[in-house]
């Protein structure tokens, strides 16, 4: 009798231990629909989104359109993944927590035209929203993918489908950068292959890369977290999962000091984005070489004054004010602090050597401006060493000029003391704008900074 209820107890052990592993799998079971070709993945805690603040979680109601969060039917205390694959898809990963009321969300939306009403396929319903990003969901797991166009949308179905099907050994966990991902803390976290961003954009973190580096090699990890009514504040760091790359960009991120700040209120708070760090140029100028695209555009600079011996004088402060990005309205207004400027000893031979149909003529004491009848550009040293240059005389001496509407004192705080920063308006870029502005609310600034 002993050893029958032995066995019944050791039994009821056993389940109840089965039982919770097999809990503990299945909240993280929706992770295996993330595909492990994977070269871009971000987290976002919506959680830790809605608990900030009764703005955000309105927002974040408006933004799945429902009053009461619960009745969508995603577990929304489990993150959100979003996802971009090697040929370029980006799709989005999130856990159901209930599958009849999730069909009956999509149905709801259906009604007021934001989608299409669900359909079955095998044991998996898809719906199309807004004709553009087509979406299939289990018991509990939601992907969606898009933009996809309609003859394509079949297509995509079925890469959902598959998804939904795949185990752990076919995602992206247990991989390097999913581990990478869930070792940062922040509302929203990100890790990236280089290669998954546009090169304006990727260029910044790949300095001090040997100049042949695989891209894909050159990851970027980010921790983003929205300060209310200030700002989303990015702080990333540049890396690679190859030790002698990653010595190369550990090495080269030892250059950067950190932001006086000399500049920072010099940059208005209408302008599309702002570069500030602070370097010793003799030192930067080689890191600027090392990368493809910066090495370029040195070149381009160089047919028409010594770029290079200018960047070389630069002992401090640096920044780079872009006013706007329209298309008439792209030249952006450097400034620096120099240690000497022996580069104007060079400005005659300049003349000399311009390239038909442009010149370099005088506007002021050590001031100059080169015109090739479509496009001019005026840069200058003062009496106390500062570089200073813009597409007109007036947005030159703005760029060493305190704005009369500058960026807030609490941005300009988070600049300070940073060894790079990166600002710009998110209502300047309108895609970003599209992606991310219905979760920010009154937000219309981001501010990357380097770890």
């Amino acid at each position: 009798m002993k050893k029958i209820v032995c066995k019944i107890y050791l039994s009821v052990l056993a389940c109840l231990a089965l039982t919770v592993f097999l809990s503990s799998c299945s909240n993280n079971d929706y992770v295996n629909a993330i595909p492990d070709n994977s070269i871009a993945v971000v987290a976002v805690n919506l959680q830790d989104l809605a608990a900030d603040g009764d703005d955000n979680l309105a927002q974040l109601k408006s933004l799945i359109m429902v009053d009461n969060i619960e009745e969508c039917g995603l577990d929304v205390s489990r993150k959100i993944y979003v996802f971009e694959t090697a040929d370029g898809n980006i799709g989005c990963v999130a856990k159901v927590s209930d599958e009849k009321k999730l069909d009956s969300w999509f149905n709801r939306l259906a009604e007021k035209g934001y989608c299409k009403n669900t359909s079955k396929r095998k044991k998996l319903r898809f719906t199309v929203i807004r004709n553009l990003v087509v979406a299939g969901f289990s018991s509990h797991t939601l992907v969606a993918m898009g933009p996809v166009l309609p003859f394509r949308q079949q297509e995509i179905q079925k890469r959902i489908a598959s998804y939904l099907g795949q185990d752990g050994d076919k995602s992206i966990k247990g991989s390097p950068i999913f581990e990478k991902l869930e070792s940062l803390e922040g509302q929203i976290t990100m890790v990236a292959q280089a290669v998954a961003l546009p090169d304006q954009f990727a260029a910044p973190f790949s300095l001090g890369a040997p100049k042949d580096a695989d891209p894909s090699q050159i990851m970027l990890a980010a921790e983003l977290n929205i300060v209310p009514h200030v700002c989303l504040e990015i702080k990333g760091e540049t890396f690679s999962f190859n030790k002698t790359i990653d010595s190369a960009l550990k090495e080269s991120a030892t250059s950067l000091r950190p932001i006086e700040g000399k500049y920072v209120g010099c940059m208005p708070a209408s302008a599309a984005a702002g570069v500030f760090l602070n370097i010793d140029g003799k030192r930067f100028i080689d890191i600027l070489h090392s990368s493809a695209y910066f090495s370029a555009l040195l070149a381009g600079m160089n047919t028409v004054i010594d770029m290079d011996n200018i960047i070389r004088s630069v002992d401090g402060d640096m920044s780079i004010v872009i006013p706007d990005f329209s298309a008439d309205n792209t030249k952006p207004r450097l400034a620096a602090q120099l240690a000497d400027k022996e580069f104007l000893k060079d400005v005659d031979y300049w003349k000399e050597s311009c390239p038909d149909g442009s010149q370099i003529d005088d506007w002021g004491k050590n001031c100059y401006f080169y015109t090739d009848g479509n496009v001019s550009y005026y840069f200058g040293v003062t009496d106390d060493m500062q570089f200073f240059s813009g597409g007109s005389p007036d947005d030159a001496r703005q760029s060493i000029t305190k704005d009369s509407a500058p960026l807030s004192e609490e941005l300009q705080k988070r600049i300070v003391g940073q060894r790079m920063c990166i600002v710009f308006n998110v209502s300047s870029l309108s895609i970003v704008n599209d992606l991310i502005g219905p979760l920010l609310g009154d937000i219309s600034t981001v501010v990357y900074s380097i770890k």
